[in-house]
């Protein structure tokens, strides 16, 4: 058999009441001790669909609603906070979006104009490299042309050379044969004399009288 929460005595047939709330204990359905007046434990006899509840668990409810609206309350509270601090995020936020994009674009401009000029230097510079290159390539042919044609001047310089020094040779090997009367007929031995010198030359081949005479004639 059951015992009541309140007076801890014997619950006897039908004279309890089960409460239905948080602790589910078990009271005399008496005023004295589940707190029910008479026609308040007649509506739960008739009703099946109305549940008792004693007091403590009442107080208890009473206490969590309390707190439940507190919490409700604060919810609310901090909801109203964070769409505000949405909003304050949002505008720095878009602060900061701004005042980056005017840092971006000095920047561009800045470097872009560094940029820009380093850009024509390297083009400058690239310009002055071909145009030096195209210098040396003409240094280069001038030296190997001057060398072509000093050598070709050589060449000519030393076949000239050749050639006069066999017309030289020819010249001398001619004059060494020449006759007694050819060398008179050319006057290239006689020397012009203003005084009455003897000059007698004499050939270096021995000829005829005869042939000597026919040569002078």
């Amino acid at each position: 058999m059951a015992e009541c929460s309140k007076c801890k005595t014997t619950i006897r047939g039908e004279t309890g009441i089960r409460c239905m709330g948080v602790c589910n204990k078990i009271y005399h359905i008496s005023n004295k001790c589940s707190g029910l007046d008479q026609y308040s434990a007649n509506i739960l006899e008739l009703n099946n669909f109305i549940r008792f509840m004693c007091v403590d668990c009442i107080q208890y409810i009473h206490n969590v609603d309390l707190v439940l609206k507190e919490i409700q309350y604060e919810v609310q509270k901090n909801k109203q906070n964070l769409v505000d601090y949405k909003h304050e995020f949002e505008s720095s936020l878009n602060q900061n979006e701004n005042e980056i994009k005017q840092l971006l674009e000095a920047i561009e401009v800045r470097f872009g104009e560094r940029i820009k000029k380093m850009e024509f230097v390297q083009k400058s510079c690239e310009k002055n490299v071909n145009e030096i290159q195209k210098i040396y390539n003409h240094v280069n042919e001038l030296e190997k042309s001057k060398e072509d044609i000093c050598k070709s001047f050589e060449e000519k310089n030393i076949n000239m050379c050749n050639e006069i020094k066999h017309i030289i040779k020819q010249t001398n090997e001619r004059n060494n044969k020449l006759s007694y009367a050819e060398t008179i007929k050319r006057k290239t031995v006689l020397p012009d004399q203003s005084g009455p010198l003897s000059l007698i030359v004499k050939p270096k081949d021995r000829q005829g009288a005869e042939k000597t005479k026919e040569e002078l004639n």
